[in-house]
């Protein structure tokens, strides 16, 4: 109950502030295209990490609020605006109050850069190119639901129901592959992510023997692990910049590492619909200030050895044009496991028929519509043929079919608060991606995610999300959330259970936070 009260105390005075102004097999958007918690800092971006796209402007980061006036906020009788108080005053006692309330609870405010690590050894960060840093990320989700299994249904990453959840304890070090753009430069980087969200982004033959299965590290484990998010090394000549290794794949406009991201849950769309990890080879090449491409080699989806011995292919494109709005668009095609594999341990992996053509191709497009207030537009589709090839309530050779968009609206109130709102929907055509998700732990008495009889939801789902980011100081964000899930289609393949509630319902509401600090 004092995690609740936490929370609602959350809602309220951001509330207040504004009144005064299968968890699944993506490729990242520039920074330019995200609303990203700590954006303002560069801290956290596939695209700037591998020095693909010159800095452009922040499209989705709000523009910085206006120094406040050192005068107190006297002049509401006056109709006139006062900086210091966020808002336009109006006539009365209660604006007055408010208006006062206000600049107590949410004074304007300079967070300032995060401090990170080498920020403490001020002659080694001097003299060298390594940078390194990290978060840790908690949560709590109170569901009034409450069901008896304890999971949010098909939602991950804070999947558990009125728990407390330490998804994040991220750690990142990296050498600086830069040449300014002229001669040869080399770099590295590798991630690594403790948590409960470790489980949704590991990659077959590395954290598990087979995709989201089989754990190889903290096995019997129900929830926590260690997950190699990524490692990779990079060479540079002048405009191009080739990457080897394991790296975050840049499909969507949402990312795994958390502060790339507004809320601290994940829509549809990424948590089954898009990769999230790749293996593989990828060339960029940067054609100037405002556009860049890249094409590479993967080995599929979520996959690190040989249990997918198919090369795929990536490709993107990124633009930024002089209204500060961008573009980006991401092309995958791979050979992946389908029904006839059916992902799990017992069914195997070999066959001529465990793996098919799957292609996704995804669209980002940002644009600021004023100072303060910017709109996030994607929209994906993907299918994969043969994907239901052992099915036979389907028929043999079942083309699977995934799509939808998601919009985005940010509000900056001030560099301290910022409010959003996310809509989400999500199509699964034939009920092949959504649904239960990781199986057991590796003795078998605990399931690790979401029960796999819980699956074959062919429809549309759909996700509301509002709330609010509080920054309190550089290394700190607060992020209250409420979430709304509704499923809106048939039960296929002679499933009986609902999405939501233990099975019984197919609507659920979500109310939560987590805090975020950087190291």
């Amino acid at each position: 109950m004092r995690a609740l009260r936490l929370t609602l105390s959350g809602v309220l005075v951001g509330a207040v502030c504004a009144a005064a102004v299968h968890g699944q097999d993506s490729v990242r958007q520039p920074e330019s295209l995200r609303q990203t918690s700590f954006n303002e800092y560069k801290y956290n971006s596939y695209y700037e990490q591998d020095g693909s796209a010159a800095p452009a402007p922040d499209a989705t980061a709000p523009a910085a609020a206006a120094e406040p006036s050192s005068a107190p906020c006297t002049t509401c009788n006056t109709g006139t605006c006062n900086t210091n108080c966020n808002a336009c005053c109006n006539d009365g006692c209660l604006a007055e109050d408010l208006l006062t309330l206000n600049g107590r609870i949410c004074p304007d405010c300079k967070p300032g850069d995060p401090k990170l690590l080498l920020d403490h050894f001020p002659c080694l960060k001097k003299c060298t190119k390594v940078k390194m840093g990290g978060w840790l990320d908690q949560s709590y989700t109170w569901n009034p639901q409450n069901p008896k299994n304890g999971f949010n249904g098909p939602v991950t990453w804070t999947d558990r129901s009125n728990s407390y959840e330490l998804n994040q304890l991220y750690y990142w070090i990296e050498r600086t592959c830069d040449n300014g753009g002229e001669g040869w430069a080399w770099g590295a980087r590798a991630d690594f992510l403790f948590g409960t969200d470790y489980r949704f982004n590991t990659e077959s033959n590395l954290e598990t023997r087979y995709q989201f299965q089989g754990p190889k590290n903290f096995g019997n484990d129900r929830f926590y692990g260690l997950d190699y998010l990524q490692f990779y090394g990079e060479i540079a000549y002048d405009k191009s910049k080739v990457k080897i290794g394991h790296f975050l794949s840049p499909v969507g406009y949402e990312v795994i590492p958390t502060t790339g991201n507004f809320f601290p849950t994940l829509p549809y769309i990424f948590q089954y619909g898009e990769p999230f990890t790749h293996t593989g080879a990828n060339w960029t090449y940067t054609v100037d200030e405002t556009l860049t491409v890249s094409s590479g080699l993967i080995r599929g989806w979520d996959n690190f050895g040989t249990n997918n011995p198919h090369l795929g292919y990536l490709g993107t494109l990124t633009k930024t044009f002089e209204d500060k709005s961008s573009y980006a668009t991401v092309f995958i095609w791979s050979e992946e496991p389908n029904q006839a594999n059916n992902n799990y341990p017992s069914a195997g992996l070999g066959g001529n028929n465990a793996h098919s053509s799957r292609w996704i191709w995804t669209h980002a497009y940002t644009k600021p519509l004023t100072e303060k207030l910017n709109y996030v537009f994607q929209f994906d589709y993907a299918q994969q043929t043969d994907a239901l090839w052992n099915n036979s309530s389907y028929g043999n050779g079942r083309l699977a079919r995934w799509y939808g968009w998601n919009q985005y609206l940010f509000y900056k109130v001030s560099d301290c608060w910022t409010w959003g709102t996310r809509f989400d929907m999500w199509r699964d055509e034939e009920g092949y991606r959504m649904g239960g998700f990781l199986g057991s732990t590796n003795n078998g008495f605990s399931l690790r995610g979401l029960s796999t009889a819980q699956y074959g939801y062919a429809g549309n789902n759909l996700e509301w999300s509002v709330g609010a980011n509080w920054r309190p100081n550089g290394n700190t964000v607060i992020r209250p959330a409420v979430r709304w899930d509704c499923f809106c289609g048939n039960l296929v393949n002679g499933q009986t259970l609902k999405p939501y509630d233990n099975g019984t319902k197919d609507w659920q509401i979500l109310i939560g936070f987590d805090w975020i600090t950087l190291f």
